[in-house]
C-alpha cells in the first residue's frame, strides 16, 4: 500500500498528551495543517517501532514528535538530542516529563571553546549507542524498524560508521536540510532517506518564513545594542545573496543602511547589482571596510585570516547554521562574554544569561576589536518556544511528518524525493497570511 491508502492513524496512547492544558498549552501548539494531514495520509508504518530525533526542540517539534509516536511507539523508545542553540528548556522538560521520551541530558549545553559540530558528533554517537544498547539488551528483538529524523545529515552519517553496521540495517531516515544533504552526497547510502530538505514545497515556501524570523530578531539586536551604546555605524555586508541574504539586504536597506553584499556564485551576485546593491568581489577587502557584517550562506565563510582582517568596531551576526559562518568557536575562544544582551539591566543570573549561544562577545582581533552576536550561532534563535510563530512554522513540521510517513513505507535504500502528492496538500492547507507572505 502507499502511504495514502494506509490505514488511518491509531488513537493515542492513554498516557501521552496531545497538547499541555492550561498556561502550557504553548509547549504543545495545535498545528491544523498537520492534522489534516495525518487524517488523510495515516501514521507511521506498523513494524516502526522507535524514533530517533536530531531536532531544533521547540514546541511545534513537541507537537510533530507525538503525533508521530502517538499509539505506534512506547515513549521508552523514543531518543531525542536538541541541538544547544536552539532547544528550549521548558520544552526538553516537557518531553521528559510529560511524554517519557528520553533526552539527551546536555541538550541545551554549549562549550565555549568547542566547535558546535564536534559537540553535537560526540552527542549524536552517546545517542546512537544508546539505541544500540536497548537492542543488545533485547537480543535484538523488540525493535523491528527505526526512524530517524536528522537535521544536518550528521546522524545518518554516524550511523555509516563500522560500530553501528550492527543496527544500520533497522533504521529509514529523513533529512531537512540542504547541509545535510550535502554532507551525506558522498556517501554509499546503505538507508532510505528521504529528502525533505530539497522538496519544492520547503525551498519555495519556508524561506520567506526563515528570513522574516532573522530580519525580527537582527532588527531587535541592533535596538538593543544601540541603546547600549554599541554600533557599527551606518554600513553593512551580508555575505551570501540567497534567499536569505536576499531579504536580509533588502530590509536593512529600508532601515536606511549602506549596503554592500559579498557572494561568490556570480549569477547571484550579478542579481544583487541589477537589485541595486553595491557588489564585493574580495572578502578581505570588504571585512576591511566594517559594519554589520551579517553572514547568511550556510557554509564555513570565513577563517582565521579573514578574522585579521575585521575593521575595528565592527558586529558579526550569523543568520546561518549553528557556529560555522565565522567559525565562531575560536571567536569565542578569544573573546570576552559580555552575557545576553537582555540581560544586562536585569538581576538575571540564570545559565540562560550567559549561555555560549546568545550572549555579546567582544572580541579583541581584526584591526582593534569588533563584537560577535549569539556567539557565532545564529540571530534568530533566541531561546523561545517557537522563534517562528506555529501558525507559520506548521508547513516545515508537516512536511517533516510527511517525510516520516513516507520514510517508515520505504525500504530501498538511497535518497528519495518526498512525495509530491503530499506537498501540494500541505500547501494547499496553509492559512492564506502565510502560504500569501511566502509565494
Amino acid at each position: 500500500k502507499t502511504m495514502f491508502n494506509a490505514t488511518p492513524a491509531l488513537e493515542e496512547c492513554p498516557t501521552q498528551h496531545r497538547y499541555i492544558e492550561g498556561d502550557h498549552c504553548e509547549l504543545r501548539p495545535a498545528m491544523p495543517v498537520m492534522e489534516t494531514l495525518q487524517q488523510n495520509i495515516g501514521g507511521l508504518h506498523s513494524a516502526t517501532d522507535a524514533l530517533v530525533g536530531l531536532q531544533h526542540l521547540f514546541g511545534s517539534t513537541a507537537t510533530l514528535i507525538d503525533r508521530l509516536v502517538q499509539g505506534r511507539i512506547s515513549p521508552v523508545n523514543v531518543f531525542l538530542l536538541g541541538k544547544p542553540y536552539s532547544t528550549n528548556p521548558r520544552v526538553m522538560h516537557s518531553l521528559q516529563q510529560d511524554s517519557g521520551y528520553w533526552v539527551h541530558p546536555h541538550s541545551t549545553r554549549q562549550t565555549t571553546r568547542q566547535e558546535n559540530d564536534e559537540v553535537m558528533d560526540s552527542r549524536i554517537e552517546q545517542t546512537l549507542q544508546r539505541v544500540q544498547g536497548c537492542l543488545a539488551g533485547s537480543g535484538g528483538r523488540s525493535l523491528q524498524r527505526i526512524l530517524l529524523i536528522d537535521d544536518g545529515g550528521r546522524a545518518i552519517r554516524m550511523l555509516h560508521r563500522p560500530g553501528f553496521a550492527d543496527i544500520r540495517h533497522r533504521f529509514t531516515c529523513v533529512e531537512q536540510t540542504r547541509c545535510g544533504t550535502r554532507n551525506i552526497s558522498d556517501l554509499d547510502l546503505q538507508v532510505p532517506v528521504i529528502n525533505v530538505a530539497e522538496s519544492w514545497a520547503k525551498l519555495h515556501h519556508e524561506s520567506p518564513l526563515i528570513a522574516e524570523s532573522v530580519n525580527r530578531e537582527l532588527t531587535k539586536q541592533l535596538r538593543i545594542m544601540a541603546e547600549h551604546g554599541i554600533s557599527a555605524g551606518n554600513r553593512a555586508l551580508v555575505i551570501g545573496y540567497g534567499s536569505i541574504g536576499s531579504a536580509v539586504a533588502c530590509e536593512l536597506r529600508s532601515c536606511g543602511y549602506e549596503v554592500a553584499v559579498f557572494e561568490t556564485d556570480q549569477a547571484k551576485l550579478q542579481l544583487a547589482r541589477r537589485e541595486g546593491f553595491t557588489v564585493r568581489r574580495d572578502l578581505q577587502s570588504a571585512l576591511r571596510s566594517g559594519g554589520y557584517i551579517i553572514g547568511c550562506t550556510g557554509t564555513a565563510i570565513m577563517t582565521r585570516a579573514d578574522h585579521k582582517c575585521i575593521r575595528a568596531g565592527s558586529i558579526l551576526i550569523s543568520a546561518s547554521s549553528a557556529d560555522a559562518e565565522f567559525q565562531g568557536w575560536e571567536l569565542r575562544k578569544a573573546g570576552t562574554c559580555l552575557g545576553r544582551p537582555e540581560s544586562w539591566l536585569s538581576d538575571d543570573t540564570s545559565e540562560q544569561a550567559r549561555h555560549p549561544c546568545f550572549s555579546l562577545y567582544h572580541v579583541d582581533a581584526g584591526q582593534g576589536g569588533f563584537h560577535l552576536v549569539n556567539g557565532g550561532f545564529p540571530v534568530n534563535f533566541n531561546g523561545g518556544v517557537d522563534p517562528i510563530p506555529p501558525a507559520k512554522i506548521q508547513l516545515t513540521r508537516s512536511l517533516l511528518y510527511l517525510g516520516a510517513v513516507q520514510a517508515s513505507h520505504t525500504t530501498e535504500s538511497g535518497l528519495h524525493n518526498l512525495d509530491e502528492r503530499g506537498q501540494r496538500m500541505i500547501i494547499s492547507q496553509m492559512p492564506s497570511a502565510a502560504c500569501d507572505q511566502a509565494a
